[in-house]
């Protein structure tokens, strides 16, 4: 189907169309996984769902632009080189996960074939750290797997009940008084995690918050 845009001709591609919902599909799997074995890294927010949603079709786009022109493909690596992250990434796991995401992105642009075995072997070793988490209190006498040895705590005071708040598992604690106020705390050993709930919560609701080691 080709039709005149403003000037130029659209065409819609339907076999590049499949790609990129195979590439989101592949993408909220692998989200999926990550919230069933990797307890140790938050991917339940929103900002980490849109990172899983747009982060590997950017990959593919741009493979896709610079693949077979090389002048474009030099500019474009000049472009990209602004892009920086405007907070540090505390958490070595979530720059792993970007590096994941856009690896993905790029493989599936290359071998759709390979990007699927690339998923399921993540899949085969997420599964065998997931093991190897419940047998290391046995063998060595201690939770290997854990992110820090001590808990860090989110105790946050709302005006009036978020039911956001109940899908996280890191919450300990609710109870709301007579006036209709609210406490929450939340309790993990990832203080990223404990940060992302932080930022997720709208200021205009919120009394008071704060974060004890």
């Amino acid at each position: 189907m080709i039709s005149s845009i403003l000037g130029f001709d659209y065409t819609f591609d339907f076999e590049y169309f499949l790609i990129m919902v195979l590439t989101v599909a592949l993408s909220l799997y692998l989200k999926f996984l990550l919230t069933i074995f990797a307890d140790y890294l938050s991917v339940e927010s929103p900002e980490k769902l849109f990172s899983f949603l747009f982060l590997p079709l950017a990959g593919l786009i741009i493979t896709s632009v610079i693949s077979n022109n090389i002048a474009l493909s030099l500019g474009m690596v000049g472009a990209l080189s602004i892009v920086r992250f405007r907070t540090p990434v505390k958490n070595p796991s979530e720059l792993v996960l970007y590096f994941i995401l856009i690896t993905l992105g790029i493989v599936i642009n290359v071998n759709p074939s390979l990007a699927i075995n690339f998923i399921l072997f993540i899949s085969l070793l997420l599964l065998l750290v997931d093991i190897y988490k419940k047998f290391a209190s046995k063998i060595f006498g201690k939770e290997s797997m854990k992110y820090s040895d001590k808990n860090y705590f989110l105790q946050v005071n709302l005006r009036s009940e978020n039911f956001d708040l109940y899908r996280h598992k890191s919450l300990k604690h609710f109870s709301k008084s007579e006036d209709g106020y609210c406490l929450y705390i939340f309790e993990s050993n990832n203080i990223d995690e404990l940060n992302t709930i932080k930022d997720s919560i709208p200021k205009e609701d919120l009394i008071n918050i704060s974060i004890d080691f």
